[in-house]
């Protein structure tokens, strides 16, 4: 059923890009552009399972759809899904992981040793957080494939600061 399930994916996505492709790109959920063909993978289930079950029944499938798309990222959705890191992070075709928290969990700079492995196998990073979080994790972590979107700017000339201030510190 599961291979079912991802051919149908497959599919889909097949069809609904050659819809929007043709009008500059591809564009998903996450709020990412990419000029190549991009997707976003996730199983939120996987925080219920565990990794045995995870790498058993979905991974395989994680990683075929790793392989059909030229771009993809993951969404790492909460404490409970970390157990599957590493499995996640040994696909050779995954290019990212969206790391979320999860309600009621500490922010995204608080997650630094989490956010190195990922940088560490390879994989560029993408998390959510404030402004007055953006210094230390530009500072701490490789600014190159890390993606950031910073929730509380309410203005583009605070938004050309930040920027303007993350390029300098991010110099090494």
């Amino acid at each position: 059923a599961l291979a079912e399930i991802n051919r149908a994916w497959y599919e889909y996505w097949q069809s609904s890009t050659e819809i929007t492709h043709p009008k500059g790109g591809y564009f998903f959920w996450m709020g990412i552009w990419s000029e190549h063909p991009a997707t976003d993978l996730q199983s939120d289930f996987s925080y219920l399972i565990s990794t045995k079950m995870f790498d058993e029944f979905f991974l395989p499938f994680i990683a075929e759809q790793t392989e059909l798309v030229e771009r993809t990222i993951y969404h790492l959705d909460g404490p409970g899904a970390v157990r599957h890191l590493d499995s996640l992070l040994a696909l050779p075709h995954l290019d990212a992981i969206q790391w979320v928290p999860g309600a009621g969990a500490q922010p995204a700079m608080e997650w630094l040793p989490l956010l190195k492995r990922i940088q560490a196998a390879d994989k560029s990073v993408f998390v959510y957080c404030e402004k007055t979080h953006v210094k230390k994790l530009v500072q701490e972590l490789n600014p190159v494939g890390l993606m950031l979107v910073v929730e509380d700017c309410s203005t583009i000339d605070e938004v050309d600061q930040l920027l303007d201030n993350a390029v300098k510190w991010s110099k090494r």
